[in-house]
């Protein structure tokens, strides 16, 4: 069978049997690590993002007898899908339906798949059944199962800021607006140990230094959505490499400490400190997991894969791109 692009917002009646989403993950340059007292859904910190091109989620659903999950080829239990899609359906008519999807980057392992995977699990039922939900009640839908999934429903430069009344999420600025690359050096695949909804829990019960991380956290998203708009690279890699090391601060300081890095991870920050030295134009982040990213220029995207290719304990290396956004196909 054919198929055709479908645009979610459309006023159009659709009629469908099978619908497929294309999403990818996000990287979350000004992060938010702790959630809003007495909300899962709500981030304490505003943050902003990257969706990475070249890295897919490609989830597909259709009606079924009953709710299946099959992700990355296994049939498995997810919890997690299992809850949200009881929130769901608190607010819409949703029969049962069968889920299958598949990562092309590693799964549950600090590469924001819970974010895609949301993302387009939300645009599928989007589509399905004819919800025609406008783009935040989509980002409000896709945050009830993954806060950092509404920033997967745009493409480009993204921010998430609750601080507005509706914890909007919008678009700062297209995927055209600056040409930047990312670097993911793989340095474990197994899946985190302490999911990142555990571990922010545990940071805001125990961690002496939180208030601190959330009022630096607000000055360095203001600082970042003007580096990024004036496409200054310099101040974007000093802001953004701080902010990532303050959240690995403030992971270390809870009790018991969390630590996502291994000492491949660790190999791999010493060789992007190693190019930054030799004046490469280069920075580094990384999230709740041991992959290390270095965003750099398209002109020195050779030079840094190439490092990181080489650096013991690296499995492997991903190039993404800033992505386009989501595309929704029916079959």
């Amino acid at each position: 069978m054919g198929k055709r692009r479908l645009y979610f917002h459309s006023p159009a009646p659709v009629s469908l049997t099978t619908v497929t989403a294309c999403t990818n993950p996000n990287l979350a340059l000004i992060k938010y690590w702790g959630k809003k007292s007495g909300y899962c859904d709500i981030p304490a910190t505003p943050s902003l993002s990257i969706a990475l091109g070249g890295l897919t989620t490609t989830t597909t659903i259709h009606e079924a007898v009953e709710d299946t999950i099959e992700l990355d080829g296994r049939m498995v239990t997810d919890v997690k899908i299992e809850n949200w899609l009881q929130k769901v359906r608190a607010e819409y008519s949703i029969p049962p339906i069968a889920i299958r999807s598949e990562n092309d980057f590693p799964t549950a392992s600090g590469l924001a798949s819970s974010a895609s995977g949301f993302s387009a699990l939300t645009l599928c039922i989007d589509g399905l059944f004819s919800l025609r939900l406008d783009q935040q009640k989509l980002c409000w839908l896709a945050r009830q199962g993954s806060v950092s999934a509404a920033r997967s429903m745009y493409g480009g430069f993204v921010s998430l800021d609750p601080r507005t009344m509706e914890t909007d999420c919008v678009q700062l600025q297209n995927f055209d607006h600056w040409d930047l690359r990312v670097v993911v050096a793989v340095c474990d695949t197994h899946t985190k140990v302490t999911s990142s909804t555990e571990g922010m829990a545990r940071t805001v019960e125990t961690s002496p230094f939180y208030s601190s991380w959330l009022s630096k956290t607000d000055q360095d998203y203001e600082d970042c959505k003007l580096a990024v708009a004036q496409k200054n690279f310099a101040r974007l890699s000093e802001i953004a490499e701080l902010n990532c090391f303050r959240m690995h601060a403030l992971m270390l300081s809870s009790q018991p400490p969390l630590l996502y890095w291994n000492q491949n991870s660790l190999a791999a920050i010493g060789a992007i400190r190693d190019l930054q030295t030799d004046g490469v134009p280069v920075f580094l982040t990384s999230d709740a997991g041991p992959q290390i990213k270095a965003i750099c220029m398209p002109e020195s995207l050779a030079q840094v894969r190439t490092v990181l290719d080489g650096t013991v304990g690296v499995k492997r290396t991903i190039v993404a791109e800033i992505g386009r956004g989501p595309v929704v196909y029916s079959d």
